[in-house]
């Protein structure tokens, strides 16, 4: 009885291991094998390895640079001024007001306070908005328009609101420099079907109060532009900065900064992704930069100094260009003392536009050496001696050949011979 209960128990705990065997096998495993884990690290370190060769860093999210938002709206009295063509019943067709860039980059939106008058301005043509270098007849770098239709109807009691203009070609503005926002209709209408503009209270200049020089203009129905003394209008800009960018290769930083016009946009390029590669030979250690600039005028020069966070490596500097499809060596291009600033002096096309794809290269400058030749009598034979750099190779090559010889002596000293009995 003892035997068959001891052969069932064994059998019973047989086929229990037989079946956590196979529930083992079956089950699904909960850990990548390390080849799989490898293969996906290396993946992920090739397309970390992609996206640095192809920085590129133009804009930063649109910020809120130059506004006014004071509104005069008087409790039952007409909100700001009017915006219509017909002569002598309105202030102006057109309104314009200066600002003072404070970021560099593209001006993506114009906020300002516009409703129509009372009533839905049926009929009217689109509100136009746009932006002049300088002033409002200076050269034209964005314009947008929206129907009357999405012009918001003034409210009982008045009141303005702010309503966003957005170009689809932003502007490009550059911190300090001066430009005019504006905005008008081409409506030749009464006043009661005109469009209404914010402004600040009559004597009070929230704006140009801080900012010298950056008035409100109007342009009468049929008159010419007259800068206004009364208030300034109600507007907010909106700019998407051009910042420093990581370059294409060597770990550096490029910041990029113009003597005129304004940069739209300017990334850092692998000499890989440009197509024709450039000339082989060429070196460049931080890759390649494209630069576009526009608010200029047709021909005129520009300076734009690319600030490095890293020098250059000692050699010979040079500046290459992509232009139409071939390489080029750009003879106004230099590099400071410091080796960290490059500066390009470039020229506007026809469209008043730059827009340059380059980079700096350098030439390894190897200094010219002389072995000095010695000359032994030998036998009456002068036979000439190698130099010390010519020795070296051979010096280490003997040395390490001595440093085995000696090894393998001292391993037959540590093997004992076997002895062997001789008779006598």
């Amino acid at each position: 009885m003892w035997s068959e209960k001891r052969v069932h128990t064994t059998q019973t705990t047989r086929e229990a291991n037989v079946y956590l065997r196979r529930k083992k096998d079956l089950a699904p495993k909960e850990r990548l094998p390390l080849r799989a884990k490898s293969l996906i690290v290396l993946l992920l370190l090739v397309v970390l390895i992609l996206a640095i060769g192809q920085t590129r860093l133009v804009y930063a999210s649109g910020t809120l640079d130059q506004h006014q938002d004071v509104i005069y709206c008087p409790l039952y009295q007409s909100c700001g001024d009017f915006i219509c063509t017909s002569p002598g019943s309105c202030s102006a067709s057109y309104w314009a007001q200066l600002f003072t860039a404070g970021l560099t980059g593209g001006l993506t939106e114009v906020d300002l306070a516009i409703s129509t008058w009372i009533y839905a301005c049926t009929g009217c043509s689109p509100v136009t908005v746009e932006i002049h270098a300088g002033s409002p007849t200076g050269a034209l770098l964005a314009s947008t328009s929206e129907p009357a239709s999405a012009i918001p109807a003034e409210t009982l009691p008045p009141t303005l609101s702010f309503f966003a203009f957005n170009f689809a070609t932003p502007a490009s503005v550059s911190s300090g420099s001066v430009y005019a926002i504006v905005v008008g209709s081409s409506s030749t209408l009464i006043p009661q079907n005109a469009f209404k503009i914010g402004v600040s209270p009559t004597g009070s200049f929230p704006y140009s109060g801080s900012h010298p020089g950056d008035i409100a203009y109007n342009l009468p129905p049929g008159g010419s532009w007259i800068a206004t003394s009364a208030f300034d209008l109600a507007f907010k800009t909106y700019v998407t900065a051009v910042t420093c960018v990581p370059t294409a290769a060597g770990g550096a930083t490029a910041c990029p900064k113009t003597s005129a016009g304004a940069l739209s946009s300017f990334s850092a390029v692998s000499v890989s992704s440009v197509s024709p590669p450039p000339p082989s030979g060429l070196t460049f250690p931080f890759g390649l930069f494209s630069i576009t600039e526009n608010g200029l005028s047709p021909g005129q020069t520009v300076t734009v100094t690319i600030t490095l966070s890293a020098p250059l490596p000692s050699g010979t500097f040079a500046y290459w260009k992509l232009e139409s499809g071939t390489w080029t060596q750009f003879s106004s291009a230099s590099l400071d003392s410091t080796r960290t600033v490059i500066t390009l002096t470039l020229t506007a096309d026809a469209t008043g536009t730059v827009n340059d794809p380059g980079g700096p290269t350098i030439t390894p400058t190897t200094p010219t050496t002389f072995q000095p030749v010695h000359q032994t009598p030998v036998g009456g034979v002068m036979l000439p001696s190698l130099g010390l750099s010519a020795l070296l190779p051979w010096a280490l090559v003997l040395s390490l050949l001595g440093v085995v010889s000696v090894e393998s002596f001292r391993v037959k000293r540590r093997v004992k011979p076997e002895s062997t009995n001789q008779s006598p």
